[in-house]
């Protein structure tokens, strides 16, 4: 392992500040205090790094922008630094202070790591021998080894724009400077014969920049040299696989010819395996699941930091002996770092549960100090040399960064392990993070609490025994008892890791209930079905149905009557596998009878038993039905249990009544009689089952698989994972087979599996398959694993090539059958890394998910058809990419809501091109888009609307024409301009068909201009013509069958009523708009409702006094939810606080309304913000203020039109004058 040299002159007292990696101070190396204060700490950062006098007004002004007493607070900041430092009595203080300006002292800013690494590299003239350049090879290692990770890793200050933008040029800077660091040592190194040393820099630099061609050729070349021509292949699929991951390119023609010419000189052809290159009798490739540790010692001073082999010469018998208890094998790491793996093929058991133990006691070995210590997983493909497969993956970076998110002392990993960890121990979320070189987003967890010391529809006819359960068995039958004792439906979650047995402990429940003449409804949920829309319901009711047909069945099941209300939605249900598009109105009717069909009464005399089976692969349409009914239990007696992985299940509502039931690891004494049931014949000791109960750690899977080795004389002391490994490995060469299978999901089907596998009869292979309990029959032709982790680990055991393959080959087999959902198919399409086609069905997918009104399905698909083009090597033709861009803009608003920022990226594009660049109903489509998604009355949507204008050309574009203008003049106050647009908008729009404007909006616009017409009839004093066209509105929306419109128009309705202070109407309207905003997850109309009801619930006196202070929290949340208008926002938390009485609260939220309304913002409720104002200020003593004010909103009214709130000024008026008369 490489061990880097001390630097000269290494700092041995005073304060030394460590940046990289982290924020880290230490003083006369011992660790300081920390600041009080965050923005301390990225004072002192900020100094050092600039290490120049800053005058305090641009300081006050970097940490706290528009903030009227920086000054005071930099004075408080610089306090608490001071003492930290030790500077209030120091000879020579740090921190330089003068008056105007602040600095750091020479000597302070040359003992920040930051400064030592930044020095300026030796000149080299590229002629120096070995001996002549080793002095300036160990200052540029010693340099290097200080770069632990990114410049203050995690640190983030989010309301300092300018600091943030600092930190990110820092960061980028000393990631480069590091990367050049590497480069220029590893050049350096290979010009001087010293391959190890320059092996090591070149895979740092590589692991610097995982997509930088130059380094991996470097490193390439290197490893050929070495003789390791299989991992230099390695280091080559890694970046392919990296730059098509996250650029969409392939490798350069100078790499692919590298690779070209490796092959070659290790004998083997341009298409041969890596199998040539393997010495003989070494292990065949393959992808395993591996746990990795990384540690980092505490150092005890600034000097270890500059020299690791000091601080881990040490720590080496230490480190190697955890290991060796806990089965742990080492890897070479570089920097002050210990680095383990556990989970290769010699040590497979228990590899997380290994991992944290030998976590633990490296944190309590004195030796060690304070260790930072972090742990991940992950999949490596491994070759002969395992250990340092492990070290070339990406997983020793993110075990190093996972470190770095804790404090000394701490052990973080990731949320992945946590949850398979978390039976044993407790473990803290921390902010989810993207590292720099790691692709995606990592949800860190701290741990808090260490492990403590120690066939048929209803799956009732399981080969496994039940054993145990007996509390979590005795509280579903309580809530079996209880739905049938009240008569209603309850909801109970049963949860569980992977293996605990959730499905056998709900089949037992089933059997039982069905035994005691109770009906069981149970619907499983697959990982092949989380893209298609409801579809462990469709799968549950075609086996329902069966070979009798959709009416043989309901002529069998139902009534007349319900026959008729249940036929059409279920056809359209059944038939929207294929090519069948579904109107919103048809999808609305579908999720009502469902609902119906699961919470029907049972008509025996017991209640129905409801399951939802593996729920964690539920797709999102059918979270969002449960949610539904959560929030609206019905009134049937059903027991609905939800059985689903830890924190993987449907998010209640608030309120909602949600029991839990955790299923926690068996006893020692139950595991020992769960492999005795097993071990029917006695095959296994009595003191050999003691040993394999207390191997199996409680998860009734692993003890199961266990008992079937052992009775099978083939014992295996394993983990969960890798006894499921081990069993795939007994399959020999039929191991492709089920490999081949785990491509098409948990259940599969031979026709399938044979399109995968077209020159092998995969019969024999599952049969044997069978024979070993792996997987089952489930039909004619059908079969799946026995549990979704046996799929999970023949998938994750495919080298990536041969998976791409199968996914092409499945996706092309599924893409020719008529039943196929879209997005399954594009699924497969994706994971084969076959872009166009992947884009082609996801766009299909997200048309027909826009059409069904399953806003976050379209928006998901669309977004993820436009990912799938970025990516393909031949550019999406400017017109579809286009279309397709329209198509993820309009799915967006209609998810998020009206203003919703991130619709605007979509439209933006289009919308920047000059004039004649694109056909003007390209240009109309994009500015209609562009004109609702941004914040209303906006001066932006002034110019969109005069552009709009300009091109309109058909009477669909005179209607959005009208519609926009009509809705911008409303919140500027103009309202009979507005008025007058809104009913010319409602009169062409009568007149043009829905297939017509849905290319232009994702709502009605006749429904929509009608809604705002009540509105604006009530400000202008129409009250009764108001709430005529409110009704009309919401009952033309109901007869659509548009929920988006609805809930609209509702909200809308609610408005009109509000002005008209009808509380009772409001919170009437309010409450259905919240139940359906709700259920189909609208966020826009779900904070405008949930606004409307609280106002109505204040209005009336029902509103406690402690509730009015999570007002303001909610209104922040709605307003980064909606980003609609927060003038209007806050108008509405102004009018909640004047029904609670707090009228200081009253004149803040008005004062800042006003303040905005005057700057640009919405003009239309500026009146009765003044009146808001008058009354705070009467409430206040100030009577000629509120006078004031009150004279100056009805001047406003009547400019405006606002005849229908000088009622409500009126009553101001009134009350100002009693007031003056007594």
């Amino acid at each position: 392992m490489q061990r880097v040299t001390r630097m000269d002159e290494a700092p041995t007292a005073g304060p030394f500040l460590a940046l990289l990696g982290g924020w880290r101070l230490t003083i006369d190396g011992r660790p300081a205090t920390p600041p009080a204060y965050e923005k301390g700490r990225a004072l002192l950062a900020y100094l050092a790094v600039e290490n120049r006098w800053l005058p305090r007004e641009a300081l006050g002004g970097l940490f706290w922008p528009d903030s009227p007493g920086h000054r005071a607070n930099l004075r408080q900041v610089l306090a608490n630094l001071r003492a930290v430092l030790g500077d209030n009595d120091a000879a020579h203080p740090c921190l330089l202070v003068r008056r105007d300006a602040i600095s750091i002292s020479a000597e302070c800013a040359e003992r920040a790591d930051v400064t030592i690494f930044l020095a300026s590299p030796p000149r080299c003239d590229g002629v120096g021998s070995a001996s002549r350049c080793a002095p300036c090879l160990r200052r540029m290692e010693a340099a290097e080894s200080l770069y632990r990770g990114e410049f203050m890793a995690g640190f983030s200050l989010a309301d300092c724009p300018e600091f943030e933008e600092w930190l990110r040029h820092r960061r980028e800077a000393l990631h480069r400077h590091a990367l050049s660091l590497c480069e220029r040592l590893a050049d350096c190194h290979e010009r001087f014969g010293e391959r190890p040393d320059a092996l090591t820099f070149a895979r740092r630099a590589v692991a610097l920049a995982p997509e930088d061609e130059a380094a991996t050729r470097r490193l390439m070349r290197l490893l050929a040299a070495d003789g390791q021509a299989a991992a230099a292949l390695r280091q080559y699929e890694a970046l392919e696989a990296a730059l098509a991951r996250n650029i969409g390119v392939r490798p350069e023609e100078a790499t692919r010819a590298l690779l070209r010419q490796i092959r070659a000189s290790a004998g083997a052809g341009p298409g041969s395996a890596p199998a040539a290159l393997r010495p003989a009798g070494a292990e065949p490739r393959e992808v395993r699941r591996v746990v990795v540790l990384l540690a980092e010692p505490d150092v005890r001073d600034e000097a270890e930091v500059l020299e690791p082999e000091r601080r881990l010469a040490p720590l080496d018998a230490a480190f190697e002996a955890i290991l060796a208890l806990w089965m742990g094998q080492r890897f070479p790491t570089t920097g002050l770092a210990l680095g383990a793996v556990f989970g290769l093929a010699d040590d497979g058991e228990q590899a997380p549960r290994r991992a944290l133990q030998a976590a633990l006691a490296i944190a309590a070995m004195p030796a060690f100090g304070r260790s930072r210590i972090g742990i991940c997983e992950g999949k490596a493909l491994i070759g002969p040399q395992a250990r340092q497969s492990v070290a070339d993956s990406a997983l020793p970076a993110l075990a190093q960064q996972l470190a770095l998110c804790g404090e000394p002392g701490e052990v973080v990993t990731l949320e992945s392990l946590a949850g398979e960890l978390g039976p044993h121990c407790r473990f803290e979320p921390l902010p989810r993070r993207r590292f720099t070189g790691l692709a995606g987003e990592h949800a860190p967890c701290r741990l808090a609490a260490p492990p403590d010391a120690g066939g048929a529809r209803h799956p009732t006819a399981f080969s496994t025994p039940f054993v145990g359960r007996r509390h979590e068995s005795a509280e579903l039958a309580a809530a079996l008892a209880a739905a049938e004792r009240e008569g209603r439906t309850v909801f109970i979650e049963v949860s569980g890791l992977p293996g605990t047995g959730k499905s056998r402990l709900l089949a037992e429940l089933a059997r039982e209930h069905a035994a005691a003449g109770g009906e069981i409804r149970w619907v499983r949920h697959r990982p092949e079905l989380r893209h298609v829309s409801l579809g462990g319901l469709r799968n549950e009711l075609r086996e329902r149905i069966g070979a009798a047909g959709l009416d043989g069945w309901l002529e069998r099941s139902f009534p007349p009557e319900r026959r008729r209300a249940l036929r059409a939605p279920l056809r359209t249900l059944l038939a929207a596998d294929g090519d069948a598009r579904v109107d919103g109105a048809s999808g609305r009717r579908v999720v009502s009878a469902l609902l119906s069909l699961l919470f029907a009464p049972s008509r025996r005399q017991r209640p129905a038993l409801l399951v939802f089976d593996d729920l964690h692969w539920a797709d999102e349409a059918t979270r969002e039905l449960l949610q539904s009914a959560l929030q609206f239990p019905p009134a049937a007696p059903v027991l609905t249990v939800l059985a689903c992985r830890p924190s993987a299940g449907v998010k209640p509502p608030e309120g909602a009544a949600l029991s839990r039931v955790a299923l926690r690891p068996l006893s020692l004494a139950e595991s020992q009689a769960l492999i005795a049931a097993i071990d029917e014949k006695g095959v296994i000791a009595a003191g050999r089952r003691a040993e394999l109960a207390r191997m199996s750690d409680g998860l009734p899977l692993h003890a199961e698989y266990i008992a079937r080795s052992a009775c099978d004389r083939a014992v295996s002391a394993t983990s969960l994972f890798g006894v499921l490994q081990g069993l795939l490995d007994r399959l020999g060469p039929d191991k492709p087979v089920l490999q081949a299978a785990s491509v098409l999901g948990v259940s599969f089907g031979e026709g399938a599996l044979r399109a995968l596998l077209p020159a092998q009869d995969p019969t024999l292979a599952l049969e044997r398959a069978e024979a070993l309990a792996i997987s089952r029959r489930t039909g004619a032709g059908g079969h799946a694993f026995r549990h979704a982790l046996l799929r999970d680990c023949a998938y994750e055991s495919i080298p990536p090539g041969q998976r791409r393959d199968w996914h092409r080959r499945a996706a092309r087999w599924l893409a020719q059958r008529v039943d196929a959902a879209p997005a399954n198919v594009a699924w497969h399409f994706e994971a084969a890394h076959a872009w166009r086609e992947a884009r082609d069905f996801w766009w299909q997918a997200a048309e027909v998910a826009y059409l069904d009104e399953f806003a976050g399905e379209a928006k998901e698909a669309a977004i993820r058809a436009l990912a799938a083009a970025a990516k393909d090597e031949e550019p999406l033709a400017q017109k579809d990419r286009i279309e397709l861009e329209l198509l993820a803009g309009f799915a967006t608003l209609m998810a998020e809501g009206y203003g919703a920022k991130e619709a605007q990226r979509f439209f933006a594009p289009t919308v920047a091109c000059v004039a004649g660049a694109l056909p003007d109903e390209t240009l109309i489509r994009a500015l209609c888009g562009m004109a609702a998604a941004i914040p209303q009355g906006r001066r932006e949507t002034l110019a969109i609307m005069n552009r709009l204008d300009e091109l309109a050309s058909t009477p669909a574009h005179r209607m959005m024409v009208c519609y926009g203008f009509g809705s911008l003049m409303f919140w500027r106050g103009d309202f009979a301009r507005s008025l007058n647009n809104l009913e010319e908008a409602i009169r062409i729009g009568r007149e043009i068909p829905a297939r017509e404007w849905l290319r232009y909006s994702a709502d009605s616009p006749v429904i929509a201009c009608g809604a705002l017409k009540g509105t604006n009839l009530a400000f202008s004093g129409a009250a009764s013509a108001a709430v005529e066209a409110a009704g009309l509105t919401v009952a033309e929306a109901r007869r659509a069958g548009h929920t988006h419109a609805l809930c609209f128009a509702l909200t809308m309705a609610a408005s009109v009523h509000l002005v008209l202070d009808r509380p009772e109407e409001v919170e009437r309207l309010a409450a259905e708009g919240l139940d359906l905003a709700t259920q189909w997850h609208f966020p826009l109309w779900r904070a405008y409702n949930t606004l409307f009801g609280l106002w109505a619930r204040a209005r009336q006196g029902r509103l406690r006094m402690r509730a009015s202070f999570r007002l303001i929290s909610m209104h922040r949340e709605f307003a980064a939810a909606a980003r609609l208008s927060p003038v209007t926002a806050l108008w509405f938390v102004g009018l909640i606080f004047e029904a609670l009485g707090h009228w200081s609260l009253v004149d803040a939220v008005a004062g800042r309304a006003l303040a905005l309304a005057e700057n640009g913002g919405d003009r239309y409720c500026m009146p009765d913000l003044l009146r808001q104002k008058a009354l705070a200020s009467e409430a206040g003593g100030d009577a000629a203020a509120a006078r004031r004010h009150l004279e100056r909103a009805r001047t406003l009214a009547e400019t405006l039109g606002s005849f229908g709130l000088l009622p409500r000024l009126a009553l101001v008026d009134e009350r100002l004058a009693r007031a003056g008369a007594s």
